[in-house]
């Protein structure tokens, strides 16, 4: 019988995030290389103003389509205070070319 850390790792695989990032790699390249760049103050390349400690990329389901958003945001204590909410684009848009 397999042990408890081969099911974590199924069960990692079988997540909604990952079965999302795996649908949505092939359809846009540069989302990887966009959500690695994220968390970098703006001077940077990155997303990030004075005062935000991280940034999130969100996929937002929609009626018949999906948006693809940035939320910047800070931890205070246990809380994630949100700053900014940056819309980026329509996903069917980046995908059909619409």
């Amino acid at each position: 019988m397999k042990g408890k850390s081969y099911l974590r790792e199924m069960a990692s695989q079988l997540s909604p995030m990952n079965a999302i990032l795996k649908m949505a790699k092939p359809m846009l390249p540069g989302l990887m290389e966009k959500v690695k760049g994220l968390n970098k103050p703006e001077c940077e390349g990155g997303v990030l103003e004075e005062g935000e400690a991280h940034a999130m990329l969100s996929l937002n389901p929609m009626k018949d389509r999906i948006r693809i958003d940035i939320i910047t945001y800070r931890l205070e204590g246990d809380q994630m205070i949100v700053s900014r909410f940056i819309p980026m684009s329509d996903f069917n848009k980046l995908t059909d070319g619409k």
